[in-house]
């Protein structure tokens, strides 16, 4: 059997006809590989998208007593490394319930009740007082009482369910002590610090 070969000059001349489409289609397309610079920036994103310490931050509530009813908010850090966190709008804050971040739904009801709200005006930048460390495994608590002055009990009833929802506004991958005087200075503008949204199980209290 015999095979068709193409003559010397042929195969050139195919040859460099092939190299010139070739280098027209690259010239004449918007496709551009990313450069180096890219490349490591995604890299870095994708990197302190897995080492966010927030989805190892659990929220939960319990219900310790009913007169006054009172919430217990419990932070654990399921981390295997220390997290801080800023308390300010935070599930630790003291001031949760009048910030809006509780819910309240009676029994029965498809919406939360409207709760009156305040507005505070912070220390900025925030002492280091306003820093809560939880070491990998332990957990902090606050407690959130729904005092009549500022809950209708009698919209609520005997029953109804209550949830935590909010923002983290600054979380570090470490303890307090590891943060200096001035990355909390300018916490703005700080590369190591973390947010994200926090919310708890939908709990069920009792209203005496």
């Amino acid at each position: 059997m015999s095979s068709l070969r193409l003559p010397p000059s042929l195969r050139i001349f195919l040859g460099v006809l092939v190299a010139v489409a070739l280098f027209s289609l690259y010239r004449s397309s918007t496709f551009r590989f990313p450069g180096p610079a890219f490349i490591a920036e995604s890299f870095r994103m994708a990197s302190r998208d897995v080492s966010s310490p927030i989805p190892g931050l659990e929220v939960s509530l319990h219900q310790p007593k009913t007169s006054p009813p009172t919430i217990t908010v419990t932070v654990t850090n399921k981390n295997s490394h220390a997290v801080t966190v800023l308390s300010y709008d935070s599930p630790l804050d003291s001031l949760a319930l009048q910030l809006g971040l509780l819910s309240i739904t009676p029994a029965g009801a498809s919406t939360p009740i409207e709760l009156p709200t305040i507005q505070v005006r912070r220390f900025w930048p925030p002492r280091r007082d306003d820093l809560i460390s939880i070491a990998p495994g332990a957990s902090e608590k606050q407690d959130i009482v729904l005092d009549k002055p500022r809950i209708p009990t009698v919209k609520i009833g005997s029953k109804g369910f209550v949830k935590l929802t909010g923002k983290w506004g600054y979380v570090w991958a470490k303890s307090k002590d590891g943060i200096s005087a001035a990355e909390l200075e300018n916490i703005g503008s700080s590369k190591d610090t973390y947010s994200g949204a926090f919310a708890s199980n939908n709990l069920e209290v009792t209203v005496a």
